[in-house]
């Protein structure tokens, strides 16, 4: 069963419950051959296929960046998230688009008159929070994630002109700012998540017990399998990388992609027998916002949030990719 959530900013919470983990299909800008451009805290990377640096295009602390125009212009935060820029591949030109609020001061009546409003730090929380389409960026800052967060503000910012627009959507009784909902999230450029459920005859005995499969990789050869969800302030799911043929499953996250490295062993028998909490010690987990996609191409590419899984060969962090 093939099952399609389209997320926006901007757009109302889906009624039907979303998967725990995002998994994002491959943007146009992968589709027509971008490079690989990773954001990090000492600037932007251009990427080999295989997540090697192979030169830094900007030194600007940076986060979220997104093709404006495949392969020659990006839209990204800066890692406070107080600046909107634009940066041009061909020329290495770099410019502000807009100032972005990031803090909130926000007016309550619960405070000393003399005292200063509380401020809130906010961020973004998911992939889908930040959409570029031609013309506008389209934010979605939050305090926490979309489970807890107590406050939400939409964001519009003109690429041409930088003109910006706040809507505050969702606060406490007690913050005296006005309340208003944003309009339509950015034209033809949301985040589809993609959560495929295989039928299970076609991966028994998939990996440890009570997990299932949740997206096979452009050959068909390798399969992402999660399981063992814990809830809280966060849903935390294990994933594990299955490979059929042999019925073998990696640990693709945790302590492992933290280090990055070589290829990991595969988990043996009395791994896979192990109850939830010990083989959490082993394969790690992610939590819900975090975002899980295969990229385009001949040869299997997994990324897991800042992380690009080449299976059978290595892991290595990357940063956050260009979408």
């Amino acid at each position: 069963m093939l099952v399609v959530w389209v997320a926006a900013c901007g757009s109302h919470a889906p009624t039907a419950t979303p998967p725990t983990t995002t998994m994002a299909t491959p943007r146009a800008g992968e589709l027509r051959g971008a490079p690989l451009v990773a954001a990090r805290e000492d600037g932007l990377y251009e990427l080999t296929a295989d997540g090697r640096d192979v030169r830094r295009l900007s030194a600007t602390p940076a986060q979220h960046p997104r093709w404006h125009v495949p392969g020659r212009r990006l839209v990204f935060l800066t890692r406070d998230a107080g600046e909107l820029r634009a940066l041009e591949l061909d020329t290495a030109k770099e410019r502000v688009i807009a100032r972005v609020r990031s803090r909130l001061d926000c007016p309550s009546g619960f405070v000393s008159p003399d005292g200063p409003d509380p401020t809130v730090e906010l961020r973004l929380h998911e992939d889908a929070d930040f959409v570029v389409d031609a013309r506008r960026a389209c934010l979605r800052l939050m305090d926490r994630n979309s489970n807890m967060a107590s406050y939400l503000v939409d964001i519009r910012i003109d690429l041409a002109t930088g003109r910006t627009v706040d809507y505050l959507s969702i606060a406490p009784e007690s913050c005296k700012l006005p309340r208003r909902e944003a309009p339509a999230h950015c034209e033809g450029a949301a985040l589809v998540t993609v959560a495929r459920d295989l039928e299970p005859r076609d991966l028994e005995p998939a990996g440890p017990p009570g997990f299932t499969a949740f997206a096979r990789s452009p050959s068909g050869r390798w399969v992402v399998l999660r399981g063992n969800p814990m809830e809280g302030d966060y849903i935390h799911s294990q994933v594990v990388l299955y490979e059929p043929a042999t019925r073998r499953s990696f640990p693709v996250v945790g302590e492992l992609a933290e280090k990055g490295g070589g290829w990991p062993a595969p988990l043996t028998a009395e791994q896979l027998a192990l109850d939830a909490a010990q083989l959490g010690q082993i394969v790690g987990d992610v939590v819900g916002e975090t975002s899980i996609y295969w990229l385009e191409g001949r040869d299997d590419r997994l990324v897991i949030d800042e992380t690009l899984v080449i299976p059978g060969v290595r892991i290595v962090r990357v940063g956050q990719l260009a979408l």
